[in-house]
């Protein structure tokens, strides 16, 4: 009985050790606020690589730091010839973890994301994948394909929030059942810290760097590092965080009520 324990632990213990967790990043519109649905802006915002979703870099670093071995993808739909300078300046200036970039190659590459997904599956074959998009273009579905592609594999799906499924003519789509919606790094980082990829101490940390920042963030400038940028709509949000533990901070509910605010939700509120 003893042999049978003791090998059961040496089993379970070895499985912690090898777990690998990866983390696959869209750019435009998921760390970076590029209002791809806008002709006009998604023409000038690739020049302005300091147009950070502000605190995404902070949460990507928290990743890595509770994951050192894990390795973190930012694969995006944008042209190499035209986008790759820029997103490589933008991940330096704004101090993002180092990690792969995968750009397209050319217009006729219509499946390029997938295609590139199911590559790094295949090669980093990680017990836990955390897939981080928006709902401006095709994240949704390539983020839910995939997972049905590899039900070996811990998913991990969070949407960026920037487009309303109601509007006209800036149409964001809806969710699926299995990804969880976020529409600040805030609540990013709780839903993160309660899959437990981050720890509790750097979501405290965080929320103290947010809280003071957003206060500071006034919403409406063009350009520059922005908390929820003023063409968003994010109305299709309802808050899902869990922050029992935050409800005794004051600058941590006036950011909260202040998202609920600008987003013009109620649903989710406690």
């Amino acid at each position: 009985m003893k042999q049978l324990i003791w090998g059961l632990i040496a089993i379970f213990s070895i499985s912690i050790v090898h777990a690998k967790t990866i983390l696959i990043s869209d750019i435009d519109d998921t760390i970076k606020n590029s209002h791809v649905l806008n002709k006009v802006d998604a023409a000038i915002n690739p020049g302005y690589i300091e147009n950070l979703v502000l605190g995404m870099n902070v949460v990507y670093g928290a990743v890595k730091k509770n994951e050192p071995k894990s390795e973190i993808f930012y694969v995006t739909n944008a042209l190499k010839s035209i986008m790759e300078a820029s997103h490589e300046e933008f991940l330096k200036l704004n101090k993002f973890p180092a990690g792969s970039i995968r750009l397209r190659e050319s217009l006729m590459q219509d499946n390029f994301k997938i295609t590139e997904l199911r590559k790094i599956l295949a090669k980093e074959q990680p017990d836990t994948a955390i897939l981080i998009g928006d709902n401006g273009e095709k994240d949704i579905l390539v983020y839910e394909q995939v997972k049905e592609e590899h039900p070996q594999i811990r998913f991990l799906t969070y949407v960026h929030l920037a487009y309303s499924h109601t509007s006209r003519e800036e149409t964001g789509g809806v969710i699926t059942s299995d990804q969880i919606g976020f529409v600040t790094s805030l609540d990013l980082m709780l839903q993160l810290r309660k899959e437990g990829v981050v720890s509790n101490a750097e979501t405290l940390s965080f929320v103290d760097f947010f809280t003071k920042a957003f206060a500071e963030d006034s919403g409406m400038v063009d350009t520059g590092p922005t908390v929820i940028p003023f063409w968003s709509d994010c109305s299709d949000f309802i808050w899902t965080a869990p922050d029992e533990d935050l409800v005794t901070s004051a600058n941590y509910l006036a950011a909260k009520k202040r998202i609920f605010k600008r987003c013009d939700i109620s649903r989710g509120e406690d």
